[in-house]
This record gives structure tokens, C-alpha cells and sequence, in this order.
């Protein structure tokens, strides 16, 4: 019963509401157990006893890394709680942002509501970040919040690469033998989402390119031993290649879905993983340090 009224949200009202689960939850872990203090949080306490006080010098003094202890400082000038209590407030908000960046990762990567609320019961029921970790009143909270919501908008700043029309551009490089005889490059002419979407519509492009060099190849009497390998470096997109039952809402990636499951599934191209590293194809979608375009060059041309 629960199940279905959490899947009759939207994903925006289901992300917003494991965030609120995660906040409430927080809010009882850290209530019940009142913070655990060690001699690293003694340190942050007293720095923002200083910077309260207005006596920076001296809690810089202290440790090189300010940050954190001026930010209890801070809540705790705002609200005039206790220094303790204004830590156990920021760890409570670091908890909600690292709940919120990471349900937002998982759409990113496409995924739908089922997925959405196996990921936020597989991170509030993790016994080390909840039963450990949320109630230590240090600021590595705060570094997941940080990392994990710079990783969110790393992953939209190249999933919409291009900044006027915020179009995901499609990269394929066609190998024979051995040897590259196609490459595309190419923005897609509609704008999708999230990476899945954008790299599901890659891979229909890269479908239909083999599918046509495959006929000019029987046409010409070459004779095909197998079906042609197609590499991508999105694991859900290579899974839900082979998976029947998969649901897609979106109607462009319900036909670039249907359109290469067909392919697999006759047996034409045969779809597999291949990590970021090694993904030659990347050199025709997004810019890269040069040490790294001149790796991948050499893997296509040596």
C-alpha cells in the first residue's frame, strides 16, 4: 500500500520526500544519542567559541582549516543555540543536501521511481552512515554534502555540453577490422534530461550507422561472422539494451529503446561496457586535457 502511494508521486515529490525521511531521521539519531564528541570535535567547538567572539587570529591558530568551526560559528550567532547543538543543525542540513545530491545522481543515470526508493532505503538503512557516522559531530558530513553535490552538477555540465541550446552532442568511431572508417560527431536534435536519455539516443545513431554499413558489407558479397560489438560506457543504458520488462515514459526513449533492443535481440550488434577511460569515442563529444585526447588518439591510430 505504501509502495504504490510512493510511486503514484512524481520523481521531484518522491526525491523531496526521501530528503524530508532523511532529515527526520537525522533528526531522532542525533536526538537519541545527543552527537558523539571526540577530541577533533573539542577543537571545532573552541575555534567557533573564538570566531564568535570575533578572535579569528586565534582560532586560525588553532587548525589551518577554518571552514566548519566558522560555520557553527555562524549558526550559532543566527540562532544563539549552543555551540554543540549548532553543530548537531549543521550536520542535520549536511544529511539532507548528501540525501537530495545523491537521489539526484541516480536520475541523472536514469533512473525511475523504483529505483529512486531502493536507493534512498539502501542509504537510510546503511547502519555505518546512519548508526556511525550522522551522530559524530565532525565535518565529514559535510564533505559528502560537498562532494556529492559537486558531482551532481559535474556530471550536468557535461551530460548538456553545449551552453546556448544545452544539446548533448552524439560521438560514434566505426572500426573494420581494426581500422576506424567512421566517425560521427554531431549535437542531437532534441534535448534530453538526463545522461541516460541523451546516451540511449547515442546509442540508436550508433545502431542504425552499423546497421547501414552492415548491409553495404552484404551487398558487396563480405561475408559477416557475428553481430557487430557496440561499446558504451553507461552501464544502464548496456542493461536496459537487454532487458524486456524495462519501463521508459519518455516517448523518444521508448523508440531509441525499442529500436535497439530489435537490433539485439536479431542478433545484429551484440551491446557490452566499456569504461570512460577507454571509450575512444569521447574524443568526439566533450573537450579533454590534452594528455588525455593524445591517449586515446594513439589507441585509434596506432
Amino acid at each position: 500500500m505504501l509502495l504504490k502511494k510512493l510511486l503514484s508521486l512524481s520523481e521531484n515529490q518522491l526525491q523531496k520526500f526521501i530528503t524530508l525521511l532523511a532529515v527526520l531521521i537525522a533528526c531522532q539519531v542525533i536526538y537519541t544519542q545527543h552527537g558523539w564528541i571526540n577530541d577533533d570535535s573539542v577543537l571545532y567547538f573552541e575555534m567557533a567559541r573564538l570566531f564568535s567572539m570575533g578572535e579569528w587570529k586565534q582560532g586560525v591558530a588553532m587548525f589551518s582549516w577554518p571552514f566548519y568551526p566558522a560555520l557553527i560559528s555562524a549558526v550559532h550567532q543566527l540562532t544563539r543555540f549552543e555551540i554543540q547543538t549548532s553543530a548537531q543543525v549543521l550536520n542535520v542540513l549536511f544529511f539532507a543536501i548528501t540525501t537530495y545530491s545523491f537521489i539526484s545522481l541516480i536520475r541523472l543515470a536514469g533512473g525511475n521511481k523504483t529505483t529512486l526508493i531502493c536507493g534512498g532505503f539502501l542509504l537510510l538503512s546503511s547502519a555505518y552512515i546512519v548508526g556511525d557516522v550522522l551522530p559524530m559531530l565532525m565535518r565529514d558530513q559535510g564533505f559528502w554534502a560537498a562532494f556529492l553535490t559537486s558531482l551532481v552538477y559535474f556530471t550536468r555540465f557535461y551530460h548538456a555540453g553545449d551552453k546556448v541550446t544545452r544539446r548533448s552532442r552524439t560521438g560514434v568511431l566505426v572500426f573494420l577490422n581494426r581500422a576506424p572508417i567512421v566517425w560521427y560527431s554531431k549535437k542531437q536534435n532534441s534535448i534530453e534530461s538526463s545522461t541516460f536519455g541523451s546516451e540511449f539516443t547515442a546509442m540508436k545513431t550508433g545502431v542504425e550507422i552499423t546497421e547501414g554499413l552492415r548491409y553495404k558489407l552484404r551487398m558487396m558479397g563480405v561475408p559477416l561472422d557475428g553481430p557487430t560489438h557496440v561499446k558504451a560506457d553507461n552501464m544502464s543504458v548496456v542493461k536496459n539494451s537487454s532487458i524486456p520488462e524495462s519501463m521508459l515514459k519518455k516517448k523518444s526513449n521508448s523508440i531509441a529503446y525499442h529500436y535497439v533492443r530489435e537490433r539485439a535481440a536479431s542478433g545484429a550488434v551484440a551491446i557490452s561496457y566499456e569504461p570512460t577511460g577507454a571509450n575512444v569515442a569521447d574524443m568526439l563529444t566533450k573537450i579533454q586535457p590534452g594528455p588525455v585526447r593524445k591517449r586515446l588518439v594513439r589507441m585509434v591510430l596506432c
